[in-house]
C-alpha cells in the first residue's frame, strides 16, 4: 500500500511540474509541429492545404476553412507515469519515453488527418475515428502505453 501511495504522489508531483512547463513552453510548439506534419502528409496525398497559425490552427483547402482545436495535453500524464515508475533501468525508461512520445505524436497527426477528411470529404468514417480518438483514446492512450511498457519490464505496476 505504501508503494502505491508513493507512486501516486510522485505521479501527481511530476505531472504538475510537467504541466506547468508544458503550458508555457511546449504546447504551442507541438501543435505547430503537428500542423506542419499533417500538411506534409496531406501534400504527399495530393492535397495542398493552407495553414494559418494564430490563436488556433486554421486549415484551408478548396475554399473551405476549418479550425483544428484538438488538445495535445495527454503527453503530460504519459511523462508523469513514466517518470514516477520505479525499478526500470534509466536506459530502458528513456527508450520507452521516446517510443511513447513518437506514438502520441503520430496519434495527433492521425487525429488531424481524420478532421481534414471529416470536414472536406464529409466522411462518416473519419468522423468516427475523430470522435473515438477525441473522447476515448486521448484520455486512455497514455495509460495504455504506460501499461504496455511497464508489463514488458516488470510484472507489477508498483
Amino acid at each position: 500500500m505504501k508503494n502505491k501511495i508513493r507512486f501516486m504522489l510522485k505521479f501527481f508531483f511530476f505531472s504538475l511540474i510537467i504541466y506547468v512547463i508544458w503550458i508555457f513552453l511546449f504546447s504551442d510548439i507541438v501543435n505547430i509541429l503537428v500542423a506542419y506534419s499533417t500538411k506534409v502528409v496531406l501534400f504527399l496525398l495530393g492535397k495542398n492545404v493552407g495553414i494559418n497559425i494564430g490563436d488556433k490552427i486554421e486549415y484551408s483547402y478548396g475554399g473551405i476553412k476549418y479550425l483544428y482545436g484538438f488538445s495535445v495535453s495527454n503527453i503530460v500524464p504519459f511523462l508523469g507515469l513514466m517518470l514516477a515508475t520505479e525499478k526500470v533501468e534509466k536506459k530502458i525508461k528513456i527508450k520507452y519515453l521516446l517510443y511513447g512520445l513518437l506514438t502520441l505524436y503520430l496519434f495527433y497527426i492521425m487525429v488531424a488527418l481524420s478532421v481534414f477528411f471529416m470536414v472536406i470529404n464529409n466522411s462518416w468514417f473519419a468522423g468516427v475515428i475523430f470522435n473515438f480518438s477525441k473522447h476515448l483514446l486521448n484520455a486512455s492512450l497514455p495509460f495504455i502505453l504506460w501499461i504496455i511498457f511497464i508489463i514488458k519490464e516488470k510484472k507489477e505496476f508498483f
